[in-house]
């Protein structure tokens, strides 16, 4: 009984997890108000989820911290999804009632599967050199775990129809609606990182 109320307990690190959670949903959407600052709030919000625990201590400073450190990045990240959403929205309306439609439906699915991707990279930004490794990445984890992604990206966009199809659940959305499956969103691209290091052994083992 000690060992799971004590501070490294069960219980312990289940109210520590919950707290984080709602700490990051609710900083989440108060620092997408302005829409131009959607994607530092949910670069910052997955930074603060991917973090280590003990790294993670008065969570809302730290939160406001990361979140000026991602402004620049940010706003150049933003730029690039809504050109290309814009784009592959355009090739979508143009050939509408022609044999090119699935296929443009399909590059607009692939193209919003790359930009969740890309904000959970930027999350992770000092692995990479550069903006452009950064980019290449986000490409070759959509294109060879495009699955797992799916997943993640699916749940998390679902989560906005609560608010119009179940008002009434609308308290837990403020809370939890966002920040559980981000927190969903990160362990996957987690393991796909892992099964991908863990397969380039493999295959320097092998040579």
């Amino acid at each position: 009984m000690k060992k799971i109320v004590a501070l490294d307990g069960e219980v312990y690190l289940f109210l520590s997890k919950m707290y984080e959670l709602v700490i990051v949903n609710v900083f989440v959407l108060l620092f997408s108000l302005p829409i131009i600052t959607v994607t530092g709030a949910l670069i910052t919000g997955f930074q603060l989820l991917a973090m280590p625990q003990v790294e993670k201590k008065n969570l809302p400073k730290l939160f406001f911290k990361k979140f000026k450190e991602n402004s620049r990045q940010s706003f150049k990240i933003e730029g690039i999804i809504i050109g290309l959403l814009l784009f592959c929205g355009g090739l979508v309306k143009f050939s509408y009632q022609t044999p090119l439609r699935f296929l443009s439906l399909l590059l607009l699915a692939f193209a919003i599967l790359f930009c969740n991707t890309l904000i959970l990279t930027m999350a992770n930004q000092k692995k990479f050199h550069s903006f452009r490794e950064t980019m290449m990445y986000s490409a070759f984890l959509t294109i060879h775990y495009t699955g797992y992604l799916c997943l993640g990206t699916t749940a998390f966009l679902i989560t906005f129809l609560i608010p119009v199809f179940l008002p009434k659940i609308m308290f837990l959305w403020f809370f939890l609606g966002l920040s559980f499956p981000m927190f969903l969103q990160e362990k996957i691209v987690c393991f796909c990182e892992k099964h991908m290091s863990d397969r380039m052994q493999l295959e320097k083992g092998a040579m």
